[in-house]
């Protein structure tokens, strides 16, 4: 994404952790490089989480996914986590205050200790993140991309409050 949790990341986590943080589109990665810099500890690439990635399994304490390719109500993202998790690990989803995942499945999958939270924080993502994104990611061209952003802009540099969301499991072990 645009590395608004890449950066939360880097800021929270303990300097030797590694991060990994990866999107399918390129400009999204550029994004998330600005806002991030260069800090040793993390690793950006392009993949899609839908396709062969490049770590065994087991080998992640905790998989942040955000808005990711296969959000909470495709089939299979909870199992797409689980592959990658040490035991003991925890698979975290965040999202918008419309999306939900169903608990019953991530127990069916294994996932022990699930939570819920909601929080609220401040969108700082510019007009012109948003509309590469659309165009980047969504496949709309400029012309579309600048007629939502305007459905969701008011002014240029407005900064808008998201309400999200999220969803905590516990791989056993």
């Amino acid at each position: 994404g645009t590395g608004h949790f890449t950066k939360w990341m880097t800021e929270v986590c303990d300097s030797d952790s590694e991060i990994f943080a990866f999107d399918f589109s390129q400009y999204m990665l550029a994004s998330t490089q600005l806002k991030i810099g260069q800090p040793s500890n993390v690793k950006l690439f392009k993949a899609n989480a839908r396709g062969p990635m490049p770590f065994p399994e087991g080998h992640f304490d905790f998989i942040l996914q955000r808005l990711a390719p296969f959000g909470p109500r495709a089939f299979g993202s909870e199992n797409w986590a689980m592959k990658y998790l040490k035991p003991g690990g925890h698979y975290i989803f965040a999202g918008w205050d419309h999306e939900f995942i169903d608990f019953e499945r991530l127990a069916t999958a294994g996932y022990v200790d699930t939570e819920l939270h909601r929080w609220e924080y401040k969108d700082v993502q510019s007009i012109e993140e948003y509309i590469g994104g659309l165009m980047e990611g969504g496949g709309h061209t400029r012309e579309e991309a600048e007629k939502k952003a305007k459905s969701v802009y008011s002014q240029p540099d407005e900064v808008r409050v998201r309400k999200e969301h999220v969803v905590v499991g516990k791989k056993e072990g």
